[in-house]
């Protein structure tokens, strides 16, 4: 399995920056919607993340 290293390692790249992007516009949407509770900030950015 030597060549799906390369794969697997750009992969993981892209997730930690993609789900970053999306957990960063989750909480600015919650923080919009005017929900400031600290439940609702965490539950946002776990479910950008996942």
């Amino acid at each position: 399995m030597e060549g799906s290293q390369p794969m697997f390692r750009l992969a993981s790249v892209l997730y930690s920056l993609i789900a970053t992007a999306f957990a960063g516009s989750a909480v600015i949407a919650v923080l919009s919607a005017g929900f400031v509770t600290t439940v609702a900030i965490i539950s946002a950015a776990l479910v950008g993340v996942c």
